[in-house]
Formats: C-alpha cells, structure tokens, sequence
C-alpha cells in the first residue's frame, strides 16, 4: 500500500552527514533480554487502553542471540515467526552468537545512504573475511566494553575455521523463521521508501493470522519502539487515541529502559528524535482515516 504524499505531508527526515570517521571494529553483543517486550504482557499496561494491543501479536527486543530467539519463540505459541531486523550497521552470528561492527565515533552512522542491497552484500563480505582470514581463536571485544561501560567478557572462539559463521538472515532462516530487513539510521525515523515498504510488509502479517512479529534492532530501543508503535497505529488506529497507542507502547519497555531515556545533548540527535514523534502523529492521523 504506498502512501500518497497528497494524502498526508510526510514530516521532515534528516539524515547524518558527517560519517565514516574510522573503519568499524568487531565487536560482541550480548543477549540478556534486558529491553525484551510482548504486546500479550498485560501487566506493563494495566490501567491503559489495551484495545487491540494482544491481537498485534508482536515482540521487541535488543539484538538476540540463536538461544534468545528460541526463547522468545518459546514464549510466544505461534503458527509463524517473522523477524523484523531494524539495524542499518553491519551484523551476524558466530556460533549463534551475535557480532557488530560498530565505530563510537560515527554513532552506527557508516552505513547511512547505501541501499538495502548494498548493506547486505558488504556484509555478507565481512561475514566471510572472518572465515577466510581467521586462523585459530578470535577473541572478539564485548561491545559494552567497548562503548567505555562496565567490563563484560569478551567472545571468545576456540576456532573460528569450525565455527558456524552467518548472518541474521541465516540464522533466522536456519531455525524455519521469516526475514525481513529495514535498515534504519541509528537514532532516526525510516526513509519515506522504505516506510511504504514497512506498511506492505506489516500488513502481510497481520494478514496471515497467527503470526508472531519479533521486531528488533541493536539495543531495542529507539527504532525498535518506533516501529512497534507504527505497526500498533497500522491496526488500531480507528479504535484507539494516538496519545493511548503512544503510551502503551512506551509503557511496554522495561522500567530500566523507561529510566534511562533521556533528551540527548547533541542537537542532531534530538532533532531526529523530534522528527520520529512527529512521524508517528502524522502516521496516525493517514491510520485513522
């Protein structure tokens, strides 16, 4: 379904231009189900409009590991899974466990204008420098680690020529689950393409029935609440106030989540902050009608 831009004015959407400071570095993530959430948890929204909140039939979460997603599979009966991978920077798997390549310098922000395809095949590339230039261990950084946070252990892999090295897609579909990839700007809102693709997509599932949405980026955040809260207002949006569908999918994440955010300092950041909360109004508004 592609939104006519004479049917709604798209609000503004800025991009970073200032990227690609230093090479990324290999990195590991951690799964620890930390900024997990189910639209099925009623306790999180008790005393808020829950009017169609179960029926979405939808997770976020952080970057998962191959044992996380069992896991939310596990907790979450379903006849179909559809992943929803959200992350523009390069990613995937050693052994089941997830591997970043990320830069502090450049906020995420090196792959910002490349095409989906151009994104998938570079890393695709990284992914298989690892198996042909890899001989023996690799001791990979934890990413908290390296993000100047509290020690974490470093990913260790004993060799990496029997690994299982993939990426998401691979994995995903390894273990008999769908796979879609919107890569969206660390930080921002997706393009006004890509959002037309996000619609179709998001309609497709909730056409099939009993199908679960496990929508993700790196820390189950930003993107990932932004795209939730979308596809919420994609369903719901005739039956339910856009200031309910807000807060309830506000009100899902974790109490530590809801803590920590904070307006940013940088301006960049907060205008792109500013220009998602416009972005889910105006959306709302196209939903209603």
């Amino acid at each position: 379904m592609k939104l006519s831009p004479t049917k709604w004015t798209r609000p503004p959407h800025t991009k970073p231009s200032h990227v690609g400071y230093k090479p990324p570095t290999l990195v590991g993530n951690s799964y620890l189900g930390r900024c997990y959430r189910s639209t099925r948890d009623r306790a999180r929204v008790a005393g808020l409009n829950t009017w169609g909140l179960a029926a979405m039939n939808a997770v976020g979460c952080e970057q998962f590991d191959e044992a996380g997603l069992r896991a939310i599979m596990a907790a979450n009966p379903s006849e179909r899974y559809v992943v929803i991978d959200l992350r523009q920077e390069f990613h995937g798997f050693i052994d089941g466990r997830p591997i970043s390549w990320v830069s502090v310098e450049n906020s995420n922000w090196g792959n910002v204008g490349l095409a989906l395809s151009d994104v998938v095949i570079k890393e695709v590339e990284k992914v298989n420098e690892l198996i042909l230039n890899c001989d023996g261990a690799l001791i990979v950084p934890a990413y908290a680690t390296f993000k100047s946070e509290p020690l974490a252990p470093p990913l260790v892999i004993a060799d990496v020529s029997t690994a299982r090295v993939e990426t998401e897609a691979e994995l995903v579909q390894r273990l008999g689950t769908g796979y879609f990839r919107l890569p969206i700007t660390d930080h921002g809102r997706c393009s006004d393409a890509d959002l037309d693709v996000l619609i179709f997509v998001l309609h497709r599932i909730a056409a099939q029935g009993d199908t679960t949405a496990i929508i993700h980026c790196q820390a189950g955040g930003g993107r990932t609440t932004l795209v939730m809260t979308l596809y919420d207002m994609l369903l719901n949006a005739r039956h339910v106030k856009c200031v309910d569908i807000i807060q309830r999918q506000l009100a899902l994440r974790p109490p530590h989540v809801r803590k920590a955010a904070k307006p940013p300092k940088n301006q960049l950041r907060l205008d792109m902050i500013v220009e998602k909360d416009l972005l889910k109004r105006v959306f709302y508004m196209w939903g209603e009608r």
